[in-house]
């Protein structure tokens, strides 16, 4: 199974479209099935000194504003008002969700998404890890991956009731971080939706910034010890079943030889590739922000001189007064989008299929039976909801096309 794709940018919103298909025929994919949204790079206080009231562990003096504030206010305007049109199921915020890790900035872009009513999931980058005001008032570390893990607990929580086969155990605690001598907590996690598996990955440094600066540095970081992102990685794709991954991180994916000062060390980008190239054949997208610039381009195993999957980089949202971002569109064939009907029935909501192994693995849950073609040879079980519960609705046998 593969995912084609295409890219196209809707000027008079200001939103960039990527589009994902299902099958190895484009022109079979003609249904949008669904979308979802990515946002980035808010950096809510940005040149506003020290936001809300002195200090970094502060609190709102009221509601607060200044560009970067009006930028996603917009950016979040357009998103509810084409939310049905556009099959819109969430919204992910891609890092430095505010620009020094102030609580206040917190607060604020905390009341910002939350006024919206649109689900959505934060990733942390490397704005938001290390609070501070100034060089001269600061954090001592980057305490900062805890501060958002707590203050997005609840929306980790309600997230995760809109999704399936949730992971995300490492918002929950700390691990001591050998490079730093500090405990940190990392944002790793990964979902099922609409038959794709979506991977957040911690690429952020805890490392202290160069040259006497405050807060953290540009540079990425795969934290290889107990507990660490990479590590993360490689337990996750080798026992998850065989979906499509996409996957969400602040950092792009750079092939450069100084691809450190900015993003992942050619060291590690190479670890980081060599894990993904093993699943290939499921990697589609490697979704980030961070350079606030719009690309398109391969994923490329330098060993091999293959390429696989794409990277994607959108550009910050607090860079155009109107707001910017990127609508990820899923599309499929007639056959996935057909929901069926029961009578009698009281259920409004959409109806919802379980995919399972015949050892008890669920492979899907989802509003749209699963295309069988996607699946492995062998047997499965199908369950549908109704009025009573689920139910078995077939067992039955396939395998790849």
């Amino acid at each position: 199974m593969r995912l084609w794709w295409s890219f196209t940018l809707l000027l008079a919103q200001n939103v960039l479209q990527w589009d994902l298909r299902y099958h190895d025929d484009p022109a079979r994919d003609t249904v949008h099935l669904w979308s979802f949204a990515q946002l980035t790079d808010v950096h809510i206080g940005e040149n506003q000194g020290d936001y809300g009231t002195p200090g970094y562990t502060d609190t709102l003096m009221g509601a607060e504003e200044g560009y970067s504030v009006e930028a996603l206010r917009n950016a979040l305007r357009w998103l509810k008002q084409n939310w049905q049109s556009e099959k819109l199921a969430f919204v992910v915020v891609t890092g430095d969700l505010t620009d020094s890790g102030e609580r206040s900035e917190y607060l604020r872009f905390r009341a910002l998404m939350d006024s919206a009513g649109l689900p959505y999931l934060p990733l942390i980058g490397n704005h938001d890890v290390w609070p501070y005001v100034s060089t001269s008032n600061e954090a001592v570390y980057a305490w900062g991956d805890s501060l958002a893990a707590a203050f997005f607990a609840d929306v980790y929580q309600s997230f995760a009731q809109r999704v399936s086969a949730w992971e995300g155990a490492s918002l929950t605690y700390s691990v001591p971080n050998p490079e730093t001598g500090f405990r940190s907590r990392f944002h790793n996690f990964s979902f099922v939706y609409g038959g794709l598996r979506f991977v957040g990955v911690d690429g952020v440094s805890r490392q202290p910034a160069p040259f006497g600066q405050a807060g953290v540095g540009p540079q990425a970081d795969l934290h290889d010890f107990p507990g660490g992102t990479i590590r993360f990685l490689d337990t996750l794709l080798s026992a998850a079943q065989p979906l499509p991954l996409i996957f969400f991180c602040h950092y792009p994916l750079l092939n450069s030889p100084v691809s450190g000062a900015n993003s992942f060390s050619p060291q590690e980008y190479d670890r980081i590739v060599s894990l993904l190239y093993l699943h290939r054949s499921q990697v589609r997208v490697w979704i980030a922000g961070h350079l606030h610039r719009q690309a398109d381009y391969p994923i490329t195993n330098r060993a091999t001189g293959e390429t696989f999957g794409r990277c994607v980089e959108t550009p910050a949202n607090k860079d155009a007064v109107q707001g910017q971002f990127r609508l990820f569109r899923v599309w499929g064939d007639a056959s996935q989008a057909s929901d069926l009907a029961y009578y009698p029935n009281p259920k409004t909501e959409p109806l919802r299929y379980r995919l399972w192994t015949l050892t008890g693995q669920l492979l899907y849950e989802g509003s749209r039976p699963p295309s069988f073609s996607d699946w492995p040879e062998g047997v499965y079980l199908l369950q549908e909801e109704t009025a009573q519960g689920f139910r078995v609705r077939a067992f039955f046998m396939t395998g790849m096309r």
